[in-house]
């Protein structure tokens, strides 16, 4: 059976990758001096299937979705004081640190997006999503247009707009510039497959 976002396994992994690929992927690297969340995730340390061959893996969109509406899913955990998490389990101290727990929720909320955003930055220029980036340039690389990867993104913004049906009291003014981001990227994506606008901001 599938594991849920909120078991340790998965939130010891996530804390694990997070911190491995910050570091091992220098567009990550950069992209964490412009003091942006989120980052690039890859299927795992050492990969070399790159899309095409086999010489060095590079970041994959769809895990990196997955990232995301993990993080939205803690949030929604972190919000809910009937199932909240535990904050002096090792799981929650490996992935949050010491960030206090009355700013837990706000940073995971920042993670979610920052997820998104980097996924959305890193299309290439007819806004197609490619299976990989390259981890050194951000050049698209791999397959395009797979539908999984689609699947995802677009699970990863329901999570966004789940968040803006039920949580009308958050306050959206820091994410305000990436919800435009958002707008403005899909409709785009849009015109690709359906050769016109759907999304108004």
């Amino acid at each position: 059976p599938f594991l849920r976002p909120d078991n340790p396994a998965v939130m010891n992994t996530l804390a694990v990758h997070q911190q491995i690929f910050s570091w091992l992927y220098p567009i990550n690297q950069a992209w964490q001096k412009q003091e942006k969340a989120g980052l690039g995730i890859g299927r795992y340390p050492g990969d070399i299937y790159d899309g095409t061959g086999f010489s060095r893996a590079g970041i994959w969109p769809l895990i990196t979705a997955w990232y995301g509406r993990i993080h939205f899913y803690l949030y929604r955990r972190l919000q809910d004081p009937d199932q909240r998490l535990d904050p002096n389990a090792d799981s929650y101290k490996l992935l949050f640190g010491n960030i206090p727990l009355s700013k837990t929720s706000e940073q995971t909320l920042k993670q979610g997006f920052g997820y998104l955003e980097w996924i959305l930055a890193h299309m290439d220029s007819d806004h197609l999503m490619t299976e990989q980036i390259n981890d050194q340039t951000g050049n698209p690389q791999g397959a395009e247009g797979l539908a999984w990867g689609y699947r995802e993104l677009n699970r990863l913004l329901n999570d966004v707009y789940r968040w803006l049906e039920t949580d009308p009291k958050s306050d959206i003014e820091p994410y305000a510039q990436e919800l435009k981001q958002i707008v403005f990227h899909l409709n785009r994506i849009f015109r690709v497959f359906r050769g016109y606008d759907t999304v108004s901001a």
